[in-house]
């Protein structure tokens, strides 16, 4: 578990310091007094900041700190009442992209009510996933069992190692299998002096496709289109989720690996692959797919072999963007 984690299960009581390692222990004091302080700097001047005011660590004490406070403000900030439950209640169960509606703002109208929901159990938080999934419009609509699939393996890896998950995994998920490499998603602004230009970029790139460059005028090694949906789509008719890998890589009834699990894949994901592979054999016998042997685990590939992948698809300029990141918020968690 990282560290982000270990706050949030800290800090939720999702886990106790008699639940911890002996080295997670050893901080346990510590990371409830930054996180005390935390909230009331973020809280200053508010009604939470008034509710806390004389809550401090006390090392004697199980529950004591940012956990005692986080608790004073959960039952008393976020408390809904029965009109508001039956109000958010409907509101999930009505969710639908409607035509009008850009996939950027289904996206934060989504958000908005997972984060009332933490305060509500008007429906629970798999459940309302499902609901987001379905209510997409057609035109992504195609990405459902995709989206269901990362549903289910968020879910299957909190019950295992406590990491939650959030609506903003799924909403990555679905703006990557629909935006082409290189391009803005559905309802992404990107304002310079004011004005959006994202309309301008795309009229550029309209234009450069239109017109004939001379030979060496622009020269692009890299293909930043390479990663192209189709790459990723498996052909396979007996896969049961065919977006997200390619034909050589199918596990499914009739890939090229059937039967031949990661080892990184969660058991409860293993089993579930393994029921639909036994009852389509069941149904069609023997499948054409070369011989395989399920306890001969996917190599995962390494970072280096990775990282020369996305900049063979991404370009080096993609690359060097991700990595920047990364440190950036390697060194704000130190």
């Amino acid at each position: 578990m990282c560290d982000d984690d270990l706050y949030w299960v800290q800090i939720s009581g999702e886990m106790g310091v008699d639940d911890m390692s002996e080295l997670q222990k050893k901080f346990y004091y510590k990371r409830s007094t930054d996180m005390l302080k935390s909230l009331v700097h973020n809280l200053s001047g508010t009604k939470g900041d008034v509710l806390i005011s004389n809550v401090k660590v006390d090392q004697s004490c199980k529950v004591t700190g940012a956990e005692l406070a986080f608790s004073i403000l959960k039952e008393s900030l976020l408390k809904v009442s029965d009109e508001e439950e039956a109000r958010l209640h409907s509101q999930v169960t009505r969710l639908i992209q409607r035509p009008d509606v850009s996939l950027d703002r289904y996206i934060a109208i989504g958000m908005n009510l997972e984060s009332k929901l933490i305060a509500s159990p008007a429906i629970g938080m798999v459940l309302f996933a499902k609901y987001w999934i379905e209510g997409l419009s057609e035109k992504y609509s195609k990405h459902e069992d995709m989206l269901k699939m990362r549903l289910e393996q968020f879910e299957d890896k909190f019950k295992s190692t406590g990491v939650p998950w959030s609506l903003q995994r799924l909403a990555m998920a679905v703006n990557t299998a629909s935006t082409k490499t290189g391009e803005y998603g559905d309802g992404e602004t990107d304002f310079i002096e004011g004005k959006d230009a994202t309309k301008e970029f795309a009229n550029m790139r309209n234009y450069r496709s239109e017109i004939n460059e001379p030979a060496g005028v622009r020269t692009n090694p890299v293909d930043l289109n390479s990663s192209s949906k189709q790459e990723r789509k498996c052909t396979n008719p007996h896969c049961e989720y065919q977006l997200g890998h390619g034909t050589d890589y199918c596990v499914s009834y009739g890939g090229k690996m059937e039967g031949i699990y990661k080892d990184s894949w969660s058991p409860q994901m293993v089993d579930r692959y393994k029921k639909l592979l036994d009852k389509k054999r069941a149904e069609n016998g023997p499948s054409k797919a070369p011989e395989t042997h399920s306890s001969q685990p996917i190599a995962t590939p390494t970072d280096e072999q990775q990282i020369q992948e996305i900049y063979k698809k991404r370009g080096v300029n993609y690359l060097v963007a991700q990595l920047k990141a990364i440190h950036g918020q390697g060194s704000e968690g130190q």
